[in-house]
């Protein structure tokens, strides 16, 4: 499970203020709440990327995936690795991330415009220091089917893309985040080619499916203010029609959207073994271009409607459509594993993901054509894991792992909503073999906590009405189990 705001823009009073304008438009700040479609929410810790997708490698902080190839998770971490596994295999695994964010927040409110470009605020009432804690659950499935010495085909079913967040309509921040959810299903179809007896060849079909939704709250009270100190509001104030002091949420309006869209990338991958302990793979995901189609639902207060779309004929209660342009990045993973002894492995991982083509959100409305562009301008990252194992006896194998990865996201585009910082993770499990076809996994992961400042926000009439400065700290733990049933000769 972030992100929201501030490229804007509007018209008003004949004087269009436009910031980030793809093509002429009139269009409310708010609008840009769509924009957050894929961006909500504390759970995802790299980007929106979610790595809980399998107990057992959970348990070795995600290292040296593209080369172990010891199970039908392969067919996902790199399906050259297939071309390893002699016996059909499902593995079946249900992750559970439990997030905890506590946010320190302030904020100001638009009061009076006293000039074109010069204001001044009140201070935002509400809770200051929302605290959020949620449990969220990622199963995925994986198969591995071989069908001769040397070909081998595989299923990857999970959701490697997830968010959500929920800080409730009375918090300080709420005209920035209030409840989001992002879920990603990707299903993948895979093959490997055994090529001789080092090399192996593999890749396949992914299918994704990305839902979302996110509601926000609008300045309803600040518009109308600053409506007012201007002469914009036909003789009446704001307090005379019933509209509430700037700074509290008693006249706030709400915007919500929701999102859909499925697409279509691949994965490419080789395995080389330079003996039967030691490997190397490397995997490679494609970018997969999605838009989002969804439904944008403004709710303004009654009293409120006739100032407010004086300044733009968005801010009315009423429903339109909308698109928002999406890219989920390429990531290239290089891993190696090396089988010390009858007892001892290690394994280390360096995973690459292009978040660099992340430069701006673009969004669409279907009634009125305006396209609106939010930046974010993230930057590449990699992330770093090392890990091994312990056989301790036939039964049981033991795993650790540590991991570490700069934050994507910089300073001037952090939110309250999306404030990770660098990664770093520490990870343990264990394998159980009940029997010569049925092996339990599991494994726990604690992820050290995120401490981000953000800032966000412009309090004039021609933004948000409203600014927010926080304090963000977030962390999460992760437990997985996973069943895996080898079946066939």
């Amino acid at each position: 499970m972030n992100k929201n705001n501030t490229l804007e823009r509007a018209c008003f009073s004949g004087v269009n203020f436009n910031r980030g304008r793809v093509k002429n438009v009139t269009v409310s700040p708010k609008v840009l709440a769509i924009s957050a479609l894929m961006m909500s929410g504390p759970l995802a810790a790299q980007g929106y990327y979610v790595d809980e997708q399998s107990a057992k490698r959970l348990g070795d902080a995600f290292s040296g995936g593209a080369a172990e190839a010891e199970d039908a998770s392969t067919a996902f971490y790199n399906p050259a690795g297939l071309s390893r596994i002699k016996q059909s295999e499902l593995v079946v695994n249900l992750s559970l991330l439990s997030t905890d964010t506590d946010v320190k927040s302030t904020g100001a409110s638009l009061d009076q415009m006293t000039s074109l470009s010069t204001y001044t605020t009140a201070p935002l009432q509400g809770d200051g220091s929302p605290s959020v804690s949620d449990v969220f659950a990622l199963p995925s499935i994986y198969l591995a089917l071989p069908q001769y010495e040397q070909l081998a085909f595989g299923l990857s079913i999970n959701a490697p893309y997830a968010s959500g967040s929920d800080f409730g309509r009375n918090t300080v921040g709420r005209y920035f985040s209030l409840e989001s959810e992002i879920t990603g299903i990707n299903i993948g179809f895979m093959a490997s080619l055994k090529v001789n007896d080092q090399l192996s060849l593999g890749g396949g079909i992914n299918m994704q499916r990305i839902s979302a939704s996110i509601e926000q709250a609008i300045n309803v009270a600040g518009y109308c203010s600053g409506a007012q100190s201007l002469g914009l509001t036909g003789g009446n104030s704001c307090a005379g029609i019933g509209i509430g002091a700037p700074g509290s949420n008693s006249s706030d309006g709400y915007f919500k959207v929701k999102g859909h869209d499925i697409e279509y990338g691949f994965t490419a991958g080789v395995l080389y073994e330079f003996s039967e302990g030691t490997r190397v793979g490397m995997n490679f995901r494609s970018k997969i271009e999605h838009t989002l189609e969804g439904s944008a639902n403004f709710t303004i207060p009654a009293n409120a409607e006739a100032i407010l779309s004086a300044l733009d004929p968005n801010l009315t209660t009423h429903s339109t459509s909308g698109t928002v342009e999406l890219v989920t990045p390429e990531m290239l993973s290089l891993s190696g594993f090396h089988q010390i002894n009858e007892r001892w492995h290690v394994q280390a991982d360096a995973n690459w993901t292009n978040w660099s083509r992340f430069k701006s959100i673009d969004v669409e409305l279907a009634d009125t054509g305006d396209v609106l562009s939010t930046p974010q301008y993230w930057n590449d990252s990699w992330r770093v894991a090392i890990g091994g194992g312990f056989k301790l006896n036939p039964e049981w194998t033991l795993r650790a792992g540590i991991a570490y990865e700069k934050t994507p996201i910089p300073d001037q585009t952090a939110s309250i909503g999306f404030a990770f910082d660098d990664y770093k993770a520490l990870s343990v499990g264990f394998s159980y073999e009940l029997n010569e076809t049925i092996v339990v996994d599991a494994g726990l992961q604690h992820t050290f906590a995120f401490d981000r400042d953000v800032s966000e926000g412009d309090a004039s009439i021609f933004g948000d009405a409203a600014t927010n400065q926080s304090n963000v700290e977030t962390q999460y733990t992760s437990l997985a189990v996973g069943l895996r049933w080898t079946f066939g000769e």
